[in-house]
């Protein structure tokens, strides 16, 4: 895995032959074109129109029962856009009006079902009023006959009889409008609003059966949008034009074939060091889950590397520290089988979903070395001999973290410094491997060791971290020696430099986390096992049902809580401490242009 290397190529023909040379390129959909010259905005008409297709598109989509897909539209395609949209707007007014009754009728149906009609010649009138039952004295003080139709633990709900409505001196309260309909009448209208409903579902059902033809119209106009884009991208003379874009190597031979079929003019040649490519990931069909993830918050810069494949282990590891639970990890594996068939209907599905496999291995693996199912240790037989990992020796747990802390970032100084192997600077990345893993080990012997491995094993990693300071201090800085400024230069650069010594140690120490959040899990299910176990105890015989809830809805929490953790704090460690050492430059992304509609 890996960014793919890539050619700049700039194309020069006839300005009568450009369409179909720009057609040509998007056909075979490996240039990423560079603008020669401003693009023209789309007019409003075309964008709206666009806009609508994908909307109808995303309204078939999204219905849960589709029909057979045929391939032959028995309409323009703008007339069946029409009719899902259409489809789409009834939906959602009788959806709105559904909701308006159901309201209504919740609020009527405590007045108990009346109609209104017979009273309407009558001189006198009905007066509904909705008396909180603090305020029930009032009743008491009325001087119309009345009616409690209707009492509940806030209201009291009363009709009057009067000719006029009551003033506020007799009732202090605001009367109810509870309408003209009864609530037979709006249980009926609601009854017909949903029989209506249903027909639109239907209709919309129906209409499933072209969601290919929508699709290849969205893909049809975004083809032509994006042709349009390319020509005015093209630098344009009376008689010629001029077409620039970037292309993978592997490409290159059918570039020629395309270039030798036109008879154009072509140079090809590599980047030039003062230019930026775009980058294209190649993914891994086992370890690309790592580079979905990573291109989730940044592109790595062309000439960097893609870290991907070192994110895809650490975070599996990361993943597995964090949950500490062979059970745990159990489900979340379960889950991804479930998942199993919906992710693999796509290729960065099918990543994700190895990923997702990788992570659930390694964190099974280190339950099982932590003796963890479910917050239970087995001590006894095969389980006890595999437990090596003893989370309740917070020193060792520590000393872990920290080890695994600086060996990723010594990971992510050696992959940048191999990056640049040809130049000095390559050295400082160096330094800081070195000064890193020799503080480590100077702490660790120290801690640990004894004489006189303890002087011999101190002696080398101050060697190691002298060499990696004085690398750090020479090379840091990319000035040239060629004058005693630049040489001065360069030493005060990379004294400023050394100071950053603090914020790598506070990068290493940040991997504590990961001990931590695993300690947290494991003594959080510990606890609910412990609250069920009382509970149990305590009531022999129905304590059984509230022992069995305590367990899943104890366990459901903590597998929820320690897979976010797991998530959030393992990007976390990635994105922030690990990139901020593996990546210097953050790119862009390679954009093909190439058409999206199927050919027939």
């Amino acid at each position: 895995m890996s960014i793919k290397q890539l050619k700049k190529i700039t194309v020069y023909g006839l300005a009568n032959e450009k369409e179909a040379i720009v057609d040509a390129f998007q056909r075979i959909g490996c240039l990423h074109l560079i603008p020669l010259s401003k693009t023209e905005q789309l007019s409003e008409t075309v964008l709206s129109r666009t806009e609508a297709t994908k909307i109808a598109l995303t309204h078939l989509n999204n219905c849960p029962v589709k029909r057979r897909i045929s391939y032959k539209p028995t309409k323009p395609v703008n007339e069946l856009v029409d009719d899902i949209l259409q489809n789409k707007r009834q939906m959602r007014e009788l959806s709105d009006k559904r909701d308006k009754l159901t309201q209504r009728i919740n609020a009527v149906r405590p007045w108990g079902n009346f109609d209104i009609s017979l009273v309407k010649e009558s001189p006198v009138k009905l007066w509904f009023y909705m008396l909180p039952l603090k305020d029930i004295d009032v009743i008491d003080t009325l001087q119309y006959p009345y009616e409690i139709v209707c009492t509940n633990h806030q209201f009291c709900y009363l009709v009057i009889l009067s000719a006029t409505e009551p003033d506020t001196q007799t009732i202090p309260l605001k009367r109810t409008h509870i309408g003209k309909h009864s609530l037979a009448e709006l249980e009926q209208m609601r009854e017909d609003t949903e029989l209506m409903l249903d027909e639109n579902q239907l209709e919309r059902m129906r209409l499933t059966r072209w969601i290919h033809v929508i699709k290849q119209a969205v893909a049809q106009a975004e083809d032509k949008r994006a042709f349009n884009e390319a020509c005015n991208l093209a630098l344009d003379t009376e008689q010629m034009f001029l077409i620039s874009g970037w292309m993978p190597t592997d490409h290159e031979q059918s570039v020629q074939k395309l270039i030798t079929q036109h008879q154009l003019a072509a140079l090809i040649e590599d980047p030039e060091p003062n230019e930026s490519p775009p980058s294209l990931i190649q993914f891994s069909k086992t370890t690309g889950g790592g580079s979905d993830t990573m291109l989730f918050f940044t592109t790595p810069s062309y000439r960097t590397w893609d870290p991907g494949t070192v994110l895809f282990f650490s975070f599996s590891l990361f993943f597995g520290m964090i949950m500490n639970d062979a059970m745990y990890c159990i489900l979340f594996g379960l889950i991804t089988l479930l998942f199993h068939k919906k992710m693999g209907t796509s290729l960065s599905g099918c990543r994700m979903r190895t990923m997702f496999y990788a992570m659930s291995v390694t964190g099974i693996i280190w339950g099982i070395m932590a003796d963890s199912y479910f917050g239970v240790e087995q001590e006894q037989g095969v389980w006890g001999m595999l437990h090596v990992i003893k989370m309740n020796k917070y020193g060792q747990m520590m000393k872990l973290s920290i080890i695994i802390g600086a060996i990723h970032i010594i990971i992510a100084n050696i992959v940048v410094a191999w990056n640049h192997r040809k130049t000095l600077h390559a050295l400082a990345y160096i330094g800081w491997a070195g000064l890193i893993a020799g503080s480590v080990i100077l702490w660790l012997v120290f801690r640990e060791g004894s004489p006189p491995w303890e002087y011999l094993s101190g002696l080398i990693s101050m060697i190691i971290m002298i060499i990696g300071a004085l690398c750090i201090l020479l090379f840091e800085s990319k000035r040239p020696f060629n004058n005693l400024k630049n040489i001065l230069l360069r030493l005060l650069e990379g004294v400023g430099a050394l100071w950053h010594i603090t914020g790598a140690f506070g990068d290493i120490l940040s991997y504590m986390r990961l001990f931590a959040l695993g300690l947290a899990g494991a003594s959080l299910a510990n606890t609910f096992n412990e609250m069920a176990k009382e509970v149990f105890q305590s009531f022999p015989n129905m304590g059984i049902i509230f022992c069995l809830l305590i367990l899943f809805f104890g366990h459901g929490l903590n597998l929820i809580l320690s897979l976010m953790a797991a998530f959030v704090h393992g990007i976390r460690l990635n994105v922030i401490e690990f990139f901020k050492w593996a990546l210097s430059d953050e790119g862009y992304p390679f954009k093909p242009f190439k058409k999206l509609e199927e050919s027939n």
